[in-house]
């Protein structure tokens, strides 16, 4: 079936597939699928051989094979892109990318993935290319915020109380006063009461689960502030950062190691540990590949066409 929904959207000839036999005991159909001339035929190949080369029992989903088939055996960020959408799986194969559909599974792969895709949204295509991009510079900023705010945060209220303003300085101790650990330990424990109710609204029925996550944060921050747990600077830092993990929805997982690894980086070491954390994750994410691509383009290496698409997105015709 959703072979079918692609080419209803693709009507060409040159949309190849190539079908393979996943599972010694499953026997689960997966094809790969290509635009001729458009793809990369060593990528074709690449993506080709690794499914060849998978070796389990049983293939369920799709996510069985992203395991399989992605660049390094434990990536934080994912390196594989997914989609349940027939049109933006029809406009990746028409960008050159390469399908992986897995019979039975209504979730289809694309590969090389880019970090930068995570940003991109359909429905931005549809819109006025200044407003796409004014959306895009939020979700760019709440990204950054999300990631680096609570460590930032503690490694200045913590290491570096001498570079902030007396005055907030001032406003933090009196929210603090009568709390029992210092503030690195106050932001990691919220977190993790944050990172509890999420998962309590995760896993009960969706009738009631929204609404368990919300009134369980309502009530856990009102009473920890009151019974002296935590304070409201800390508490709106770790909601802040929590809300604008949920604007990139690809990356919200891997954030939250990622944020948890910062603010005791930050914690310890201040500053130097967090620039020096930044610059670290930031070169080892212009080394990793997606399938042979680099995984930071159009950053690294700068690609200028690439970059109408990213931030800045520039009208159709002149992509």
């Amino acid at each position: 079936n959703n072979v079918m929904l692609l080419r209803r959207r693709l009507r060409t000839e040159r949309l190849k597939r190539r079908d393979f036999f996943v599972g010694s005991i499953s026997k689960t159909a997966v094809s790969v699928l290509y635009l001729e001339d458009v793809a990369d035929p060593e990528t074709v190949k690449e993506v080709c051989r690794r499914i060849s080369a998978i070796d389990t029992d049983v293939v369920l989903d799709s996510g069985y094979v992203e395991i399989f088939i992605q660049d390094g055996k434990t990536p934080l960020y994912p390196t594989v892109g997914n989609s349940e959408r027939p049109d933006k799986v029809a406009a990746k194969l028409s960008e050159g990318r390469i399908a992986i559909v897995v019979d039975g599974s209504p979730v289809v792969l694309t590969v090389p993935y880019l970090f930068c895709e995570a940003f991109q949204v359909t429905e931005d295509y549809a819109k006025s290319p200044w407003y796409a991009t004014f959306i895009r510079i939020i979700r760019f900023a709440a990204f950054l915020t999300a990631l680096y705010l609570p460590a930032l945060f503690v490694a200045l209220f913590v290491r570096h109380r001498s570079l902030m303003p007396s005055y907030l300085i001032t406003l933090v101790e009196q929210a603090r006063h009568s709390l029992p650990f210092s503030l690195f330990w106050e932001v990691l424990i919220i977190f993790l009461l944050f990172e509890v109710v999420r998962e309590v609204g995760l896993r009960m029925p969706k009738a009631v689960g929204s609404a368990v996550g919300l009134v369980g944060s309502l009530i856990l921050g009102d009473s920890a502030i009151e019974a002296g747990i935590a304070s409201a600077p800390v508490l709106i830092v770790v909601a802040l950062a929590a809300v604008c993990n949920f604007i990139v929805p690809p990356y919200m997982n891997s954030n939250i190691l990622y944020r948890f690894l910062m603010i005791v980086t930050s914690g310890i070491f201040g500053l130097y540990g967090f620039f020096a954390a930044t610059m670290l994750s930031l070169l080892h994410m212009c080394m990793k590949n997606s399938v042979g691509v680099p995984y930071f383009s159009p950053f690294a290496p700068t690609d200028f066409a690439g970059l109408k698409d990213f931030l800045f997105m520039a009208p159709l015709w002149a992509m």
